[in-house]
């Protein structure tokens, strides 16, 4: 069986400095983009290896 996994990433999984608001330590994240070789997006430790499971274990919400 085929799974397409679909997400809108901006502000849901993956957020900008400007963007993130003051919830999160820089301790948490993880940088996942760079653009000019600057940091562009990060996720925090948590989604990353939670992500990092559903691409080795999908799992299905009925």
């Amino acid at each position: 069986m085929t799974v397409l996994f679909a997400s809108d990433l901006d502000q849901t999984l993956i957020y900008s400095r400007n963007s993130m608001g003051m919830d999160v330590t820089e301790e948490e994240l993880v940088e996942v983009e760079r653009y000019e070789g600057k940091p562009l997006s990060f996720m925090t430790k948590k989604v990353n290896w939670l992500y990092g499971i559903l691409t080795i274990q999908p799992f299905f919400f009925r």
